[in-house]
This record gives structure tokens, sequence and C-alpha cells, in this order.
């Protein structure tokens, strides 16, 4: 009983700390915002209390709530122990350089890292069921970029974890650009259809990021660029000037509509096509 007083009394704190807080005001005046451009559109606002997207809205809380934090918090330890007891804190190859550097450093590695993981779930028979559920989105809203399994997201932290050892970037600012980077890409996931212009060919705009969400064949492994599009211009997987697609998702996987079913689905789906992995990316992705 006490224990469970315990983990009520840390919950409670989290929920009512001023990241949390602050995170979940900013994600509601940016929703807020996004609904009202959507609607000088022409659009319906109804469609963000669709079950697909309030199915976003619970991983943005299993997210923003702690709970996977819960998940990773005990594999970062484990991997800070191992670095510890390695005999060094880390690489820090960029440390006699100023901040901006390191930034600057981390923002570009971690994306090229980050392009190629994000290749290899698409090409992977047992890692494309994980990304598939972030894939299953019909209704693509700021609040899809979320809609990340578990898995998956360790995978990111793992490169992040890895590369900010070996340029040594600090915390403060690690943590800023991890902010920074869930408001950019909730811009990506929207969809507005916004073009950065010319600029395209450097940076990941909403309109080039929609082409990777989109169910036409013609836009299937495209534009896997995550911050820099430059990756995709250099390794030949990008669509430029590409007009807003007339449908996302996919249809294969079949995925589930709810957060719990989705939370185990990729562990199914592998255990159910073990004698033919080859059906689990042919039917969407070839």
């Amino acid at each position: 009983m006490n224990l469970l007083r315990k983990g009520i009394a840390i919950c409670l704190h989290l929920w009512t700390s001023r990241p949390v807080l602050t995170t979940l005001a900013v994600l509601a005046a940016c929703t807020a915002i996004f609904m009202f451009i959507e609607w000088r559109q022409g659009r319906s606002w109804r469609r963000y209390f669709t079950r697909a997207v309030l199915t976003d809205l619970e991983y943005a809380i299993f997210y923003i709530g702690g709970f996977f934090a819960a998940i990773w918090y005990p594999l970062f330890r484990l991997f800070d122990y191992l670095v510890r007891t390695s005999g060094f804190q880390s690489f820090a190859l960029l440390a006699p350089f100023h901040p901006a550097v390191h930034i600057v450093a981390f923002m570009v590695v971690t994306d090229f890292a980050e392009y190629w993981k994000h290749r290899w779930m698409h090409a992977s028979p047992r890692l494309w069921p994980f990304h598939s559920i972030h894939h299953s989105q019909q209704t693509m809203t700021l609040l899809t970029s979320y809609r990340f399994h578990f898995v998956d997201e360790i995978f990111n932290n793992v490169i992040r974890f890895a590369i900010g050892l070996i340029v040594g970037i600090p915390a403060a600012a690690f943590l800023w650009l991890t902010a920074l980077m869930t408001i950019y890409q909730s811009i990506q996931h929207s969809d507005l259809g916004w073009s950065f212009g010319p600029l395209d060919r450097i940076l990941v705009s909403s309109r080039f990021h929609n082409v990777h969400h989109s169910a036409e064949p013609r836009h299937f492994l495209r534009n896997f660029g995550l911050l820099f599009s430059v990756w995709d211009l250099i390794f030949g997987t990008a669509v430029l000037r590409a007009e807003r697609p007339a449908r996302y998702g996919i249809d294969d996987p079949v995925v589930p509509p709810s957060f719990v079913s989705q939370f185990f689905f990729p562990w199914r789906r592998n255990r159910r096509e073990a004698h033919a992995p080859e059906i689990l990316v042919d039917a969407a992705y070839k």
C-alpha cells in the first residue's frame, strides 16, 4: 500500500510539474492555432475529435506524461553505467569548440543517423510493424508527431544518446533541442501543406513530409528526412514540388485503432507472419 501511495505521489508530482504543464499548454495552444488555420482554409475542425486523432492524443499523454520515461529510464541508466565503467564519460570530440558548434554538429549527425534508421524501419520485415503504427494515421494533424510505438522511440533515444556522447553536447542544450524538434515535427505532421519554397531542398517542410505519409504508390519510400531534406536529395529518395497527397495512411498491415491494441500489435504481427516475413513490407511498400 505504501508503495502504491508513493507511486501515485510521484505521478501527481510529475503531472503537475512546470515542464509537463508548460508542454501541455504549448500543445493546446498550437492545436487551437492549427484548427483555426484549417477552419480558415475551409476544413472542418471536427476531424480533431475523431477516434483516430484522439488515439494520437493518447500517445501525446503517454510521452509527455512520463509513461515512456518509465520505460526508457532503466535503459538510460544501463547505458550510463556502461559508459562510466568503460573508463570515459564521453568522447566529446568537439570539446575545444564553442557550444554552438556542438549543437549544430549534433543536429546534423543525429539527423543523418535517423535518416538511415528511418529507412531501416521501412525496409526491415521485423521493424516495419512497429513503425507502421505511425503511418497508419489517415487523418494527419500535429498530434500525429506523437504516434510512435515506444520501441521506435527507443531507437531514436539510443541514437541521440550515442551521438551526444561523441559530440559532447551540453545537457541543457539537449533538452532545448528536444523541445524545439518536437514543435518542428508537429508542424511537419500537420496537414496544412506549407512549403519553404526553395528551402525545401534543405529543410523538411510540412508538404515535404506529407509526401512521406502519402498512400499513393508513387510516394512510397520517399522523403525520409526528419530535419534536413538534403539527405533525400543526396541518396535519391526526394520528391519535391509535390501536391498535397489525396490520401494518407497504409493498406497493409491493418493496424488496430486503439492505443492499447497498437501497443501489442507489432509483436503479434511478427509472430503471426514468422513464416512469411516478406508480407510485412511487400504489400504496402513494393
